[in-house]
């Protein structure tokens, strides 16, 4: 076998291990779910099913029509199920939290708080039903034939205009990834513009997990290119979160004085946060990278 065909081995063999060890930590965060109500477990198996999504959509185009789409849907409801329990544990603690010199926000917010925690009752009990109700046996047989298709290069199960070379493949895929980021970066800060935002954090964090995939693939160190997509993750998270609060908080109906107080503490934070995002941008921007 010539050095070529070793590194193409290589490449799918770890493509094989990534598909398998999303899926492996998937399945370790549900069981832990299942087991128990806690908050960091929770987060971590929302994680879980993003990267396993992230490999479904890189290595599905290698599979037959049908296979993959089925699976990510499944998983996809999943995501979402437990994306709304995180908003609701993450708007419990913000207000709950007292500013200083402020008093006490969680009085002041009270009516919110109990709207929200009965909420939480209820979304608890639909993901614990989404985890029960997913269907682990199907999806492990489609991952089974997502790893088949990867180790079969020309044949068997791949699908017809499948890529016979990952690292073109993964080239091409990862500029258009790239290309996403600097779509939705005009106009992000601007005020008004929350839609940019939340379309430039999802970019960002699926930039982040392809190039996590790939660092695995082709064994290069991304560290602190996946540092700072972190933090870029984190600071838009943080910008989002506020927004997804304010329609919370419009669920109830607040006092003149908690509605004040919540105008002032989202109109201080998003400044801040819009200024550091502004930072980041200057001095530390989102450069392509891809290593084989």
């Amino acid at each position: 076998m010539s050095e070529h065909d070793d590194s193409r081995e290589n490449h799918r063999k770890n493509a094989v291990t990534v598909v398998k060890a999303c899926w492996e930590h998937l399945l370790k965060n549900r069981e832990t779910c299942l087991n128990g109500e806690d908050v960091d477990a929770i987060h971590d198996l929302r994680v879980s099913t993003r990267r396993l999504r992230a490999a479904l959509d890189l290595f599905g185009t290698f599979c037959p029509v049908g296979d993959v789409p089925r699976a990510h849907s499944s998983i996809r409801s999943l995501t979402r199920g437990i994306g709304e329990l995180r908003n609701l544990d993450e708007a419990i603690l913000f207000f709950s939290r007292t500013p200083p010199g402020k008093g006490a926000t969680g009085d002041m917010f009270a009516p919110l708080l109990l709207h929200l925690s009965d909420k939480r009752e209820h979304e608890a009990t639909k993901v614990r039903r989404l985890l029960k109700k997913l269907d682990t046996t199907r999806i492990e047989q489609t991952i089974d034939r997502l790893v088949t298709c990867l180790h079969e290069p020309d044949d068997g199960m791949r699908k017809d205009g499948a890529p016979t070379s990952i690292p073109a493949y993964f080239s091409g895929y990862g500029l258009h990834l790239y290309e996403d980021i600097y779509r939705h970066l005009p106009g992000a800060l601007q005020l008004e513009n929350a839609q940019y935002r939340h379309a430039l954090r999802i970019a960002v964090k699926r930039w982040r997990y392809f190039l996590e995939i790939a660092a695995e693939i082709f064994k290069q160190d991304y560290e602190k290119t996946l540092e700072l997509l972190k933090e870029y993750q984190q600071l838009l998270g943080n910008l989002n979160d506020l927004r997804v609060f304010g329609t919370l908080a419009g669920e109830v109906s607040l006092t003149p004085a908690a509605s004040a107080m919540l105008d002032t503490m989202v109109g201080s934070l998003t400044a801040d946060y819009l200024g550091k995002l502004a930072m980041m941008l200057d001095n530390h921007p989102i450069r392509y990278e891809f290593l084989m």
